[in-house]
């Protein structure tokens, strides 16, 4: 296993999610963007980059990093209703926030 320049060992796995926030480092300035625009009620925050580059990894840490006593979050998948009518999601997606 690899390790970086603050011996952290390298967790990066291709086509792995890293959810244990132990093998989680870095991106703090992300996780700080992404809690500021809660803060401010920004209705929209895009996560985008090329493929392999961790998008999964980062959302599937945001429960670990952003204030979780003050937003609640969902982890909801739409890749798998893409021919599924509008009310099927929403339905889905309540379900979902009922479950937690």
């Amino acid at each position: 296993m690899v390790t970086n320049s603050s011996n952290h060992p390298n967790p990066y796995e291709i086509g792995k999610i890293i959810d244990d926030p132990d093998k989680f480092f870095g991106r703090e300035s992300l996780f700080q963007f992404i809690e500021d625009n809660l803060r401010q009620r920004v209705k929209v925050i895009l996560l985008h980059g090329q493929r392999r580059i961790g998008k999964s990894s980062i959302l599937a840490q945001i429960p670990n990093k952003v204030a979780t006593d003050q937003f609640y979050f969902v982890n909801f998948d739409l890749q798998g209703y893409i021919h599924k009518p509008f009310s099927h999601i929403i339905y889905n997606l309540a379900q979902e926030i009922c479950d937690h």
